[in-house]
């Protein structure tokens, strides 16, 4: 005969067992929104390049005022699109350079020597780009 307590172990043994299925029919996906899978290596899509003239306007704007972070940080960007990293890091150094105490620009900076396999520079760059106080995650996975 079943009692009450007994249904109601039935009933939360089905529903663990319902969420258990679904949960992982869930994972059961080969869209490429998927992370994690194995055997499969997902590509992020390369960001398109820059045209010349693009590059070039950019390029005008940088000269004529070195000093202001957001035409270094667009014509840094254009050159990496451009595969360009080491001219970026350059451009990037003279921002910081002018900049000192702008944590994006350093940041990015820092990211830069990064990607072109200068670490020791980068250690230094990324330390003065946050503070204990206000942690930037970005840059402290670009420390890792």
């Amino acid at each position: 005969i079943p009692t009450p307590a007994s249904n109601r172990r039935r009933a939360g043994l089905a529903a663990a067992a319902i969420i258990v299925a679904l949960g992982l029919a869930g994972c059961n996906t080969r869209s490429p929104e998927t992370t994690g899978s194995i055997g499969e290596r997902q590509v992020a899509p390369r960001q398109e390049s820059a045209s010349r003239q693009d590059l070039e306007g950019l390029a005008e704007r940088f000269n004529a005022n070195p000093g202001e972070g957001r035409a270094a940080l667009a014509y840094a960007r254009a050159l990496r699109s451009n595969d360009q990293a080491a001219q970026a890091s350059a451009v990037l150094q003279q921002a910081a350079l002018r900049n000192p105490r702008d944590t994006f620009i350093l940041g990015a900076y820092g990211k830069s020597l990064v990607e072109a396999g200068r670490y020791r520079e980068a250690i230094d760059v990324l330390a003065n780009a946050h503070s204990p106080a206000s942690p930037d995650w970005r840059i402290l996975s670009a420390q890792g």
